[in-house]
């Protein structure tokens, strides 16, 4: 590969040159030969002209390419050919990512990029290096043996060549490369060529070869947290590793995530196949609703903030729960080579520094890194529910009928539920802070926060303080991206929606765009930004209002930034194209689809946490299609007033015969219930009880 690469570089040195150099130079032959064409208007020298203008456009699109490629934007598809654009954006992320000052842990404040450098070897050397010695896995009693042997067999097996190729051509080829300098799109545009050795590649390492290190071999680039670095601690090491490094770990990868779903608690939705982010946030949003009632202890929400996650993880503490779970040892020690034999470089201001191995820590941009995690973060799941079994624990008071929820994750994103019971506060806390010992993990109680109702006494907020160490906050909060509330939702719980797209809008230089580029932008960028908020909540009419009339300004936006006419409206814009519109998304017309969704999800997936809590709920007298709204959530309501479309749009195959006789549609010519005169319906029964 480094002789490829050599090769590589001759070849466009040879075939491209100095690309500005050319292009400086096809501009001056352009001039000289339109004056000898104005002088002599033959056809050679018209020709002349002509191919002097071809190769131009030609190293212009080699132009527009590099600085496309710098710029690194993946959404960018077409709409806008503009180099201009690329360079300013280029200029303004490695302007963000410059660091040219930072303050060491005594206090010192270095501004060299060789010194910066240096101190960020030092910082990430400690950071990644195991600090303690643990003897007590007592915590991980609670995991149990699971796997079975057909499934440990099926995550031993040698890859197929198809399968190594379809991990491959999944991975993002368009990504940043590691230190080798080969992206995905180099693996995949020349398959044909390194196919056979990158897939004996995959089959040596599942027979226990190890890695050579230009492989593990992985640069941090250090991601600014803010806008204002002061320390290290304001950064974020993103790993990048080589792609044929990413290749294993995908495939490794794949085989776990086939008995994650047996494995993983139901409250923890990332990275475990079909289950879903938006699940969390609507759980949460559901369960705090009711944060004042229920309870004569008074209810307690926690967000914690874990320092550094996967950076700490241990790697002794990940493969002991890994074989309590009953991961064959072929398959531990395929992990244990993958993450043991990682080494880095630290990426400064375009430079590289340093030279060294980890011995605990997962990389953040690996593919397998958030399989583990979450394996890993189990023990902690486990844990806080074996709470419920204690009779002198009291949760978090919830509907009568509904699951007990202790608390929800989306990888290291976690939120408690609790009473304010100072013996149950103590025992919560004795189940985190042994999973910190025994993890690697560490609470960072600055950040974590901790929630309670206004009308809480001062003294039982004091007291909950001191128990668990962690400031109070203020509602609402923000939990995975979304706002956290109680009561009636209002417009200042979504300013933030607001505020992200127009911060989104003031980085783009649009003057130097044409309509084709805002179009792209807006089609492809700013709609997408309030797309997963919608998916999980219902905001006011208005919000979405403020954010098409955002978007239609940013279109109609001219190069001086003055104010422009509007010559079409947004409504009339979003129309399909070929009913004379532009095809953009009427955000109304996303959140009902979301929400119809959302209706779907909860009739079908009976596995999901979320369903099963508002099925108990909202629906454990009445049927889902005949229950209603009074005194409902907000998500409730609007779910309800899509729900007649969409159950119209269900048909219930008959097999137990579970299927309501009434309310369910069996029949295909839609539920009985609705046919049934006066809808004079006594009594729910299943379709079974007539077989």
């Amino acid at each position: 590969m480094k002789k490829v690469k050599m090769e590589l570089a001759k070849w466009s040195k040879k075939t491209f040159g100095n690309v500005f150099q050319q292009i400086a130079t096809l501009e001056d032959v352009i001039k000289t030969k339109e004056i000898q064409l104005e002088m002599a208007p033959t056809k050679s020298n018209r020709a002349e002209l002509h191919k002097a203008e071809a190769d131009i456009k030609r190293y212009k699109h080699i132009e527009e390419e590099y600085w496309k490629q710098k710029a690194g934007m993946q959404w960018f598809k077409d709409g806008d050919r503009n180099t201009k654009f690329f360079h300013a954006y280029v200029k303004g992320r490695r302007k963000k990512l410059q660091i040219n000052a930072i303050q060491t842990r005594e206090g010192d404040m270095i501004t060299t990029t060789q010194n910066i450098g240096e101190e960020a070897v030092n910082v990430y050397k400690k950071q990644f290096m195991e600090d303690q010695e643990v003897s007590d896995y007592s915590m991980l009693t609670h995991i149990p043996s699971i796997i079975t042997k057909e499934q440990n067999e099926i995550m031993v097996r040698i890859p197929t060549n198809e399968e190594v190729k379809k991990v491959v051509f999944a991975l993002n080829g368009d990504s940043a490369s590691g230190p080798d300098g080969f992206s995905g799109m180099f693996f995949q545009s020349c398959w044909d060529i390194v196919g056979e050795d990158v897939t004996n590649m995959v089959k040596a390492f599942f027979c226990g070869q190890e890695l050579p290190r230009y492989i593990t071999h992985t640069n941090l680039v250090l991601i600014p947290k803010k806008e204002l670095v002061s320390t290290f601690g304001d950064l974020r090491p993103i790993s990048l590793s080589t792609f044929a490094n990413k290749i294993i770990s995908r495939v490794v990868h794949e085989r776990i995530a086939i008995v994650l779903p047996s494995l993983i608690s139901k409250s923890q939705t990332g990275f475990v196949k079909g289950r879903n982010i938006t699940e969390n946030v609507l759980l949460a949003q559901e369960i705090i609703r009711d944060i004042n009632r229920r309870n004569k202890y008074h209810n307690v929400v926690v967000k914690l903030d874990m320092a550094k996650a996967y950076d700490r993880v241990s790697w002794k503490f990940l493969v002991r729960v890994m074989r309590n779970f009953g991961f064959a040892e072929r398959i531990i020690d395929m992990i244990v080579r993958l993450i043991s034999n990682n080494w880095y470089s630290v990426l400064m201001n375009g430079q590289s520094f340093g030279f060294f191995q980890s011995t605990r820590g997962l990389k953040q941009g690996d593919p397998l890194s958030p399989t583990l995690f979450i394996i890993a973060a189990e023990v902690l799941s486990r844990g806080l529910n074996s709470l419920f079994e204690d009779p002198d624990y009291i949760g978090y008071g919830m509907p009568k009928w509904s699951p007990a929820v202790s608390h929800l994750s989306y990888a290291d994103d976690t939120i408690l539920f609790c009473s304010g019971q100072t013996t149950s506060m103590r025992k919560m806390i004795n189940i985190l802070r042994g999973y910190e010992k025994v993890s690697g993990q560490m609470i960072n109680l600055d950040k974590s926060m901790i929630y309670l109702h206004e009308q809480v006494p001062n003294r039982v907020c004091n007291q909950i303080k001191r128990i668990t160490g962690i400031r109070q906050g203020s509602f609402p909060f923000t939990y995975l991206g979304c706002p956290i509330f109680y009561g009636r939702k209002n417009k200042g719980h979504f300013e933030n929606l607001l505020k992200k797209v127009t911060n989104r809008m003031n980085t783009w230089q649009n003057k130097l765009m044409s309509f084709g580029g805002r179009y792209i932008l807006i089609a492809h960028v700013l709609q997408s930004i309030p797309v997963y908020l919608l998916a999980a909540m219902n905001p006011p009419k208005s919000i979405i209002d403020q954010l098409h009339k955002l978007f239609a300004k940013f279109f109609w936006s001219n190069s001086t930034g003055a104010r422009n006419k509007h010559w079409v409206a947004w409504d009339k814009m979003c129309y399909p194209k070929v009913e004379g519109g532009l095809g953009f998304r009427s955000l109304h017309d996303v959140s009902k689809a979301f929400f119809a969704k959302l209706w779907w999800n909860f009739r079908t997936d009976t596995s999901s946490l979320w369903a099963s809590f508002m099925w108990n709920k909202y629906c454990k007298k009445m049927h889902p299609t005949v229950t209603r709204g009074q005194g409902a959530s907000h998500v409730w309501r609007k779910m309800i007033t899509i729900r007649e479309e969409v159950e119209h749009n269900i048909w219930w195959q008959i097999k137990a015969g579970n299927s309501s006789f009434w309310f369910d549609n069996w029949t295909k010519q839609g539920a009985l219930w609705y046919v049934e005169e006066n809808n004079a319906v006594e009594e729910e029964i299943e379709v079974k009880y007539f077989t």
